[in-house]
């Protein structure tokens, strides 16, 4: 997609510039020293200008209409966005990293003072097990009541519900 309006915003640039040529007048009259050109030379470089004006607007305007047809009939499919949705869901389903965090702000929630938590980079231990479903096992630091900091450990199921958008933590256990 990235290379497409990449490709599509050339074109679009590439035909004003063709649309420019062809209805511009751009041809210098005279020369670097001041000497004028004659009318003959004037007229054949405008000549030029605009067949290649006309040829630069013709081929970004088939680059530009192959980008629309392809977003339109290929990238917008309905099978290709289905395909991509469910690519989606695979990829949120087997995110470790997102399961981690979110097992991280379930932890935070039955800590005395959330604020003061401190997790590592990784978990100690974690294990995608199918279906949506991850093991973590984590340790955090935290203030208890006392304002003393603690370390701590928990283990969690985190599962990612797909049709809502949403993580649930099944079985957590903080010691």
């Amino acid at each position: 997609m990235f290379w497409a309006i990449v490709l599509g915003g050339a074109c679009a640039l590439g035909a004003l510039l063709g649309l420019q040529f062809l209805m511009g007048k751009t041809v210098v009259g005279v020369m670097a020293d001041g000497t004028p050109y004659s009318p003959e030379v004037i007229a054949a470089a405008e000549r030029s200008i605009k067949k290649s004006g006309a040829r630069l607007l013709a081929g970004c305007s088939f680059g530009l209409i192959a980008v629309i047809g392809w977003y339109i009939f290929y990238y917008s499919s309905a099978g290709n966005t289905a395909a991509r949705h469910e690519a989606d869901i695979a990829a949120r389903c087997e995110d470790a990293g997102m399961a981690y965090v979110m097992s991280q702000n379930f932890v935070k929630r039955q800590l005395k003072v959330p604020s003061s938590a401190k997790f590592p980079y990784k978990p100690a231990a974690q294990d995608y097990t199918g279906n949506c479903r991850h093991s973590i096992v984590g340790t955090f630091e935290s203030q208890n009541s006392f304002g003393a900091m603690t370390h701590g450990s928990y283990r969690v199921i985190m599962i990612y519900l797909p049709n809502e958008d949403k993580w649930r933590a099944e079985n957590m256990n903080i010691q």
